[in-house]
């Protein structure tokens, strides 16, 4: 089963997919980028916006490469919403111009394309005063300011797609929780 673990920053999904990996086995796809690239972002979003987000897509293909023979596979994120949320929502605030933006699409589409569509969609968005909270200490002011429009984004992303989604609001939800939930001794 491939399950792609969706959503707006702060939701939860490195959490759960984390969870997902360790209790079920499942092969986990992430992100994995230097600190260094995303510090740039941080303090100069238009001049490192096109790199990083072309980092990410890079980032998760080589993650999938390396474990792309399990049948069991969660991605923490995927290519797609990196290029139709976050690449779109970063075009519409000016920190991709419209050439950059055409090739991360082209860029998106080529990986994607090789690799296997989710059997399910795990979209998890907690209500917008807990996602603000999670984010505001450790991530850039313009993801902070622009959680509004990844949500709107995310919505008109969703329904394109034909997999099987599951909603998730994890506003009240703890990890701890969670963890139990899945694991091999549940006691809830």
């Amino acid at each position: 089963m491939i399950v792609w673990i969706s959503g707006p920053t702060g939701a939860g999904k490195s959490s759960l997919a984390r969870v997902l990996s360790a209790a079920l086995g499942y092969g986990l796809i992430q992100e994995n980028l230097p600190k260094e690239l995303f510090s740039a972002f941080a303090s100069d979003p238009v001049r490192h916006c096109a790199l990083l987000q072309e980092e990410i897509m890079h980032s998760r293909f080589k993650g999938w490469l390396t474990i792309s023979n399990s049948s069991r596979l969660v991605f923490d994120r995927s290519i797609d919403e990196d290029a139709h949320v976050f690449c779109r929502m970063h075009r519409e605030s000016g920190l991709l111009n419209d050439q950059q933006y055409e090739r991360l699409q082209t860029l998106s589409r080529k990986l994607q394309d090789t690799m296997p569509r989710p059997d399910l969609i795990i979209f998890m968005c907690p209500q917008r005063s807990a996602l603000a909270e999670r984010v505001r200490q450790t991530h850039p002011s313009t993801i902070v300011q622009n959680l509004d429009r990844q949500v709107s984004l995310y919505t008109e992303w969703l329904s394109t797609r034909n997999e099987d989604i599951f909603r998730w609001d994890n506003s009240g939800c703890s990890l701890q929780t969670v963890q139990t939930l899945f694991s091999k001794d549940p006691q809830c």
